[in-house]
């Protein structure tokens, strides 16, 4: 019975650990294309393109929050809740 809650453990931790490996690798990305919206839309004066600027920049808000929601609901299952400012950064 050890054995196979052992098991368990180590599996719950590498699903967690992929998580926070894929949320990490999303990320990445994300902030760069956040980067990009908010260079554009400085310089952008045309309304209607800045407004399209808007709704990307709203959608890369939306998949950030997905992606944190994701790791924090991994961690909670992993029994390791921790916030970054606990120390409980993602690498």
């Amino acid at each position: 019975m050890r054995g196979r809650s052992r098991r368990i453990a180590r599996g719950v931790r590498a699903r967690a650990d992929f998580i926070t490996k894929c949320a990490h690798e999303l990320r990445t990305p994300l902030t760069g294309t956040k980067g990009y919206v908010y260079t554009l839309h400085r310089a952008e004066s045309d309304p209607a393109k800045a407004a399209k600027l808007d709704v990307i920049n709203g959608e890369c808000e939306r998949l950030g929050y997905l992606i944190e929601y994701r790791l924090e609901l991994a961690r909670a299952r992993a029994g390791g809740r921790r916030r970054r400012a606990e120390g409980g950064g993602e690498r």
